[in-house]
């Protein structure tokens, strides 16, 4: 975190490092490749840093646009970003989009848009158990190999016959909590993602395996 880069550069070991977050700059490319030198321990927490998540979608854009799009929304006194001192001016974007799991090399990974609580025990429980000097040789990765509608327990009888000719949020409408939310033309996204988290889904666990 901004504020202990130079503590992280200070430091000759570190037992555990939760990464948060993407790398699309410089600095972050750095600190990710610190973390991984430095931490016995990775966990890669959230989706962004998982699977890239929102951020990750600025692979499909040049980096000279999303500056130009970042730099039209940032209000200052100054007219041009030259008048600025240099902690003021927006750090530039990489060329390429990154992956924090390539850099980072995880030992756990935690996906979630935020991870649900149960996912929080499970990473602590993890936690606890490395204190006592029990640590997993292989990597762990919160949630099941099979898609979120296998556990769900709003079962739909027949696909087929849902018409959805207009879509609803969740606050739009008065939820029944027997019927499956597509039935109620509510978005949801658990027959093709990882079983992870609870319903309604939208789909931050990314695929089944």
């Amino acid at each position: 975190m901004d504020g202990k880069a130079d503590m992280l550069e200070n430091l000759d070991k570190i037992d555990v490092a939760i990464y948060m977050g993407t790398i699309r700059t410089k600095n972050n490319l750095k600190y990710a490749k610190l973390i991984r030198d430095k931490a016995d321990l990775v966990v890669a927490y959230g989706t962004y840093t998982v699977y890239g998540g929102i951020p990750g979608l600025g692979a499909l854009i040049e980096p000279e646009e999303i500056m130009k799009i970042v730099s039209s929304t940032v209000t200052t006194e100054s007219k041009e970003e030259t008048d600025l001192p240099e902690e003021l001016k927006l750090p530039k974007i990489l060329p390429t989009y990154m992956s924090p799991v390539e850099i980072l090399d995880p030992n756990i990974m935690v996906p979630g848009c935020p991870p649900e609580p149960m996912s929080n025990d499970d990473l602590l429980k993890v936690l606890l158990d490395y204190t006592t000097g029990k640590k997993s040789k292989n990597k762990i990765i919160f949630g099941k190999d099979q898609s979120l509608r296998y556990e769900c327990p709003r079962k739909l009888k027949d696909l087929s016959k849902i018409i959805m000719p207009r879509i609803y949020k969740l606050y739009e409408i008065r939820i029944d909590e027997n019927k499956c939310f597509l039935e109620q033309r509510i978005p949801c996204a658990n027959p093709a993602t990882r079983a992870a988290c609870k319903m309604p889904c939208t789909g931050c666990m990314v695929p089944a395996l």
